[in-house]
Order: structure tokens, then C-alpha cells, then sequence
């Protein structure tokens, strides 16, 4: 019988690049598979990340608490708080929060989990910004606290109804979303002075609808540095 011979086609390699996303798609699978969901006794109402300490923030009522948190061993120091807490914000060291209350702010040392003053404000601090030596307290009308001496100051800032702010440390400055559009809020002379309306309400609506990221302006050059702008109501 005469002898067949059969001709195999070789196939083109993968490319690496391919591979390479193969490789990662499967990491992200078996993450998500293996990601453990740690049920809380609580309801979160405002939270941040202390880096200093690698700790979650969290505040909540009813009781109202503030949360040093450990996601990894599931560990949680709690202060006991004066009034419903509702926001918070960790200091750029991460040692230290400020907690927004209806006209009160009270401040935490997060490495010894406990109350180191309260500051009597006359409306609801809805948003805190806490700086190295100042509370900045953001809503409907805004002002500064010195921290050491509890003074109050008042800003130039309370027709524009903020709704979220972060502070920028390195650049003396808080970035704020309000009714007018995003705002830069300089603090390198302590008390709160608007710098300059960075974006328009239209613009900041449209950034918020998008997705667009928070933003840190440096001179003319946008720099992204936070999580997505909440929506915006009309």
C-alpha cells in the first residue's frame, strides 16, 4: 500500500500582548472570586482612608461613632461622638479627622481614639475639610477654625452652596463643587479666599453627567487627583 504523508499547517504564535491580557483578565476572575465581603455592624455615613495609619475612617449614628477601621483583621476602634455625625475628613498626616455635625465640628486624634475639642458653628456642617492647623467647614455659608485657638472666621464664600470639596495639601488649596461650578479655594493664608471659579455650573454639569474625574489645576494644566464628581441636581 503506498505510503500517505499528511502535510500538519503551523499555526502564527500569539501575541504577546495577548497573552500578557489573558493572563491579567484571569488574575482579576480569581481576585473577584476570592473577595471576601466583611458585614458591618453599622451603617457607614461619610468615610476616608487614613494613609499614616492604613485604616478606614468611618462615621456613623444611631450610635453616633466614629470608626478607626482595619478592613484586614477586621479590627474597629470606636469614639463615642456628641451629636449624628455627617461628614469627615482625615488630615493630610492621617493622624488626626474632623467630624461635621448639625453646628458643631468635633476633632479626633486617630492614634490615641479620642475627642480633642469641639467647635460650636452657627449652621450644619454638612462638608469638612480638614487642613494642618484649620477645620474648614463648607455649606450654604463657610468658615475657618483655628484649630489651636477655636477661632471662627468667616469666608466670602456664602452664596455658592457647596456640595463637595477636597483639599490639595502640596498646592494650599480646595478644590469645591458648588451652585455656581467648580471653585479653587485658597488656603495658604489659613482662612478660606476664593481664588477663581475654575469651571462654569454648565461645564461642572456636564463633567458630573460624564464621569469626568475630580480635578487639581495647576496653573493651565488640569491634573487628575479624586474620585468621580457626584451628580449635580438642577
Amino acid at each position: 500500500m503506498p505510503e500517505r504523508t499528511i502535510t500538519v499547517g503551523t499555526e502564527a504564535p500569539m501575541p504577546k500582548f495577548i497573552i500578557k491580557l489573558a493572563l491579567i483578565a484571569a488574575a482579576v476572575i480569581s481576585a473577584s472570586l476570592n473577595a471576601q465581603t466583611n458585614p458591618l455592624a453599622y451603617t457607614p455615613v461619610d468615610a476616608q482612608y487614613s494613609v499614616a495609619l492604613d485604616q478606614i475612617i468611618m462615621v456613623s449614628a444611631n450610635p453616633n461613632q466614629l470608626h478607626i477601621y482595619n478592613p484586614i483583621s477586621q479590627t474597629d476602634v470606636v469614639v463615642g461622638l456628641p451629636k449624628p455625625p455627617l461628614a469627615v475628613s482625615v488630615s493630610p498626616d492621617g493622624m488626626y479627622a474632623a467630624v461635621g455635625h448639625d453646628a458643631l465640628v468635633t476633632y479626633v486624634n486617630l492614634a490615641t481614639a479620642s475627642i480633642v475639642q469641639t467647635y460650636d458653628v452657627s449652621f450644619t456642617a454638612q462638608i469638612v475639610v480638614l487642613g494642618e492647623s484649620w477645620i474648614y467647614v463648607l455649606a450654604a455659608e463657610a468658615v475657618s477654625i483655628d484649630i489651636a485657638t477655636g477661632v471662627v472666621t468667616p469666608s466670602n464664600l456664602n452664596s455658592y452652596n457647596i456640595t463637595s470639596a477636597r483639599l490639595d495639601s502640596p498646592l494650599n488649596s480646595i478644590y469645591a463643587v458648588s451652585g455656581n461650578g467648580l471653585l479653587e479655594l485658597n488656603v495658604s493664608t489659613a482662612p478660606l479666599l476664593l481664588s477663581r471659579i475654575l469651571l462654569t455650573r454648565r461645564r461642572t454639569r456636564f463633567a458630573a453627567r460624564s464621569g469626568f474625574p475630580r480635578m487639581a489645576v495647576r496653573s493651565t494644566m488640569v491634573a487628575v487627583r479624586y474620585s468621580p464628581l457626584p451628580p449635580i441636581q438642577p
